[in-house]
């Protein structure tokens, strides 16, 4: 997340907790797996996917720079310029500052070893927590999921069903763990092409 200091606030700022905009104090991971909805902002994760998909007109600049450090490590570092668009969504800290949420990089589900995000003077930045990571991941995805299925062409039937349906499969590709995602996805991933050599 980056400071910024003029937009109005969508949320305040949850720094703890399963997403970073404040979800009921009752609500329990039951309840998620229940409901895995009922911890997302749909419309924080539509103006995340918008971010993403146009990604090009508020990224200016990326440079990716690798270096090994022996024959069993690597540092991996890369540079973002970028403004903040106002579209971003925009929370407001404890701390009365205002914080943007801009989707930064898309990373595959594994372990991130060393992480750090910096500002360009070289101070920490606020990163969300794994389950604020998965509450922001499965509202992009039920976002666009809801485009998909207000087109009316995706379906016929009962859409609540559908809906409800589409977010269960989000919050165990999303959230679930590795045994669970895997019967999920395995036929989705069965179907691409094989990777050249």
């Amino acid at each position: 997340m980056i400071r910024t200091l003029a937009p109005r606030p969508h949320h305040d700022l949850e720094f703890e907790g399963m997403a970073p905009w404040p979800v009921p104090g009752c609500i329990s991971l039951a309840d998620v797996q229940a409901n895995p909805a009922a911890r997302c902002c749909v419309e924080c994760g539509r103006r995340l996917l918008l971010l993403l998909l146009q990604s090009s007109s508020w990224v200016s600049h990326r440079s990716e720079h690798v270096s090994f450090r022996d024959d069993r490590s690597v540092v991996r570092r890369v540079n973002v310029e970028f403004h903040v668009p106002e579209e971003a969504p925009v929370f407001l800290g404890d701390d009365g500052q205002a914080y943007s949420l801009v989707p930064l990089s898309v990373m595959r589900r594994k372990t991130l070893v060393n992480f750090e995000l910096r500002d360009q003077d070289g101070r920490p930045v606020v990163v969300p927590s794994l389950r604020q990571n998965q509450a922001i991941t499965e509202s992009l995805m039920l976002a666009c999921a809801q485009a998909a299925l207000d087109t009316g062409s995706v379906l016929t039937g009962d859409q609540d069903a559908a809906r409800r349906d589409v977010a269960g499969f989000i919050h165990e590709v999303v959230s679930g763990d590795q045994r669970a995602c895997r019967p999920r996805t395995t036929p989705w991933t069965m179907a691409r092409p094989p990777r050249p050599c």
